[in-house]
Parts: C-alpha cells; structure tokens; sequence
C-alpha cells in the first residue's frame, strides 16, 4: 500500500501541475472572446514564452538551485527495529486469505507538505490525496487464488499552494470540477479484475486498459501536446504490467516462512511504468493475538541514481529521489489485509526540466508525508 501511494502522490504532483497548465491555457483561449465580460487574457503566447525563457537555464549561464546537505541514503534494507522475541514461541503463517462473495473496503490517506525551491523563489504546497478501495471475491480456486474486482469508490484531492486551492471529495464532489482533478474524478466506481495467491503476489490483471480509457472519456481533457503526454504516462502507469506489479506490492508484506513476536523479514517492492520507486522494507512483528499481529516497518526509497523521466508534452521531467519511511501496521490475521496502519515518509531530491537544446532547469524539493490506512466509516 506505501509504495503504491509514494508514486501516486509523486505522480499526481506532476500531473496535477500539467492539467494546471491546461487549464490555464483553455482559460486563456475563453477570454479572448469573452471582451463583453471584461475577461482578458493575462499573456499572449509570446510573452508566455517569453517568460519560459527567462526562467530557463542555458548551458553558458548555468543556474540550477541546490538541494540543501541531506544525509546520503543508501539503498539496502534497513536493520530495522530491535523487538525482543515470545519466550513462548508462538508463531503464524501470515497469508491472504479472502473467501467468495467476502467483499471488504478500505480507505487510505495520505498526507504532504511539499517544499521547492525554483530559481531562487521558495514553493510551499499542502497536498491530501484519499483513495476508498473496494474488493470484492468472485471467486477462488482450489489453489486458494483470489479473483478479485477492484474499484475505487472514493477519491478525494486537496492541493493548497499560495492563493491557489484545487478541492475534490467524491463523497461531496462540487457542482464543478477543476480542470486539474477531473481524471482522478473521473477514476470513481471504475475497476478491473485481478488474481492473487495467498503470497499476495498477483498473477494476472484484466480492464485496466478499459478502466483508463472509461476514466478519459469521460474526463474530456482539452486537446494539445501536454493531454497526450498525460494520456501517455498515465497509459504506462495504469498498464497491466504496472498494474500487476503496483498491486503486487499492495499485499507483498507476507513472508515465506511463519513468523512470530520479534521475528524479522524483508521484502523489496520495485515499481513500474513512468513513476518508479523502489522501497527496501524490513518488518518486525511486536506483537501477536488471537486475531491480530501488531508489525512495524522500516523502509529505504529510492529511484536510483538515474532517476526516472517522464514526459510533459514537449518537455521532459526527471525525478531523482530517495528517502526513509517508517511506521505501523495491523494485520487481521483472518483476512490477511492490512485493516490499520500509519506510515511517515520523508522523501528528498531533484526535479529537472528539460525544454530543449540548452534550456534545462533543476530545483530541489522535500516531500514529507503521512499515510493512513483504515476501514470505511459506518454510515
């Protein structure tokens, strides 16, 4: 659930930022025929420009913003914390363990601050992303695998940047949408279907390309080069393959072998598609009861040297972060599932952009974050 939520926060930061831009641009293109109302646009295309390229680095006047001293985090499993072990030995094997017709739901939220610093001018954001999540068993088969229909029954967004407040709960959605959330709108009580074993490794993935494609149409994205790179990304992020994977690593907290209090394990969780994280995880169980485990978490995060780019639509973006996260979680011995947990997350890096020969931007940015997960609320 933690690696799944690190990359759609990093990627709803990005693509919320490039509807924005959209946005604007649509906005634009209205006040220029709306001169009855007084409405004028702000700037023309060229001036657009020309402030793009004034904030843009050159080769020969290299500017980019440093990040400040941060410790340099390697990317391996952490020790972990020290829990002393049941003198009484009591172990459990933890496994996903759904039955037919069960169908449970969960909401998770995560919570940031993110600080940037851009060409020497400081950007402080306050980002809440919320996703309820419903699965519902259709089926399993003698070798215990779990046919799983997942949608998404809530989503919620805030964004609070300066003057600028972009607001979405689908519990209370507003008369009107804001351009920038109308794909995550659109993603409501749409899903797809996937098999996973008792290992929560998920086998296969069906309607994730319908899901998208269901979720565009009906959000009707303005037409331009910057729709179709999100279209692009969000075509890689929302793949079967990724998909497979990012939910993969949703359940991916059972080990192998029975584990009991003080028992230590370690799962490596890689994503994929346009936003890639890695996440180095090691779990220790601190307690045990008739129907729950009590297991705190430390984790590495990182997207490797290289980084991880994307592109905006003649533009590309490339992110390097890396960062540690640590907290607890609650696991229903009965289910298997995560029924609680609370996660802090301290992610640092840079963005970089690249507009074209010569013109490249790079700044720093800090994402601290803490995640939620919790049943739905009775009523």
């Amino acid at each position: 659930m933690q690696k799944r939520l690190s990359v759609f926060s990093l990627f709803c930061l990005l693509c919320v930022s490039t509807l924005m831009i959209l946005s604007c641009d649509k906005k634009k293109e209205e006040g220029e025929g709306a001169s009855d109302k007084g409405e004028k646009s702000a700037t023309t295309e060229s001036e657009k420009k020309e402030v793009v390229e004034d904030n843009v680095e050159k080769k020969s006047d290299t500017r980019d913003e440093k990040p400040d001293s941060v410790e340099k985090i390697v990317p391996d499993f952490p020790e972990g914390p020290a829990v002393e072990a049941d003198p009484d030995g009591k172990k459990v094997e933890l496994r996903l363990n759904l039955k037919k017709g069960q169908k449970v739901r969960l909401r998770t939220l995560n919570e940031q601050k993110i600080h940037q610093v851009i060409q020497g001018r400081t950007q402080d954001m306050d980002q809440t992303i919320g996703m309820g999540m419903t699965m519902d068993v259709k089926n399993v088969d003698k070798e215990k695998n779990m046919e799983i229909y997942v949608s998404y029954h809530w989503i919620k967004f805030i964004q609070k940047g300066g003057p600028a407040v972009i607001e979405f709960d689908s519990d209370n959605p507003p008369q009107e949408l804001h351009p920038a959330v109308k794909m995550f709108a659109a993603l409501k009580d749409k899903g797809f279907t996937m098999q996973v074993n008792q290992l929560g490794k998920v086998l296969d993935i069906k309607g994730a390309g319908e899901m998208l494609n269901k979720a565009l149409e009906e959000a009707k994205l303005p037409p331009g080069p910057q729709t179709e790179a999100v279209k692009k990304n969000l075509k890689q992020q929302f793949s079967d393959e990724a998909l497979k994977k990012s939910m993969s690593n949703l359940f991916a907290i059972y080990p192998e072998k029975a584990v009991g209090v003080g028992s230590k394990w370690k799962m490596k969780n890689e994503g994929s598609g346009a936003f890639t994280m890695t996440l180095y995880n090691t779990y220790v169980m601190v307690s045990l009861e008739e129907k729950k485990a009590a297991v705190k978490v430390e984790s590495v995060i990182s997207t490797g040297e290289k980084g991880n780019t994307m592109d905006v639509g003649k533009m590309k973006m490339t992110y390097s972060m890396q960062g540690k996260q640590g907290g607890d979680i609650s696991i229903d011995l009965e289910t298997g599932l995560t029924e609680k947990a609370t996660l802090k997350q301290n992610i640092t890096g840079t963005m970089k952009m690249d507009m074209g020969p010569g013109k490249t931007m790079s700044w720093p940015i800090t994402i601290k974050s803490k995640v939620k997960v919790f049943p739905e609320p009775k009523g």
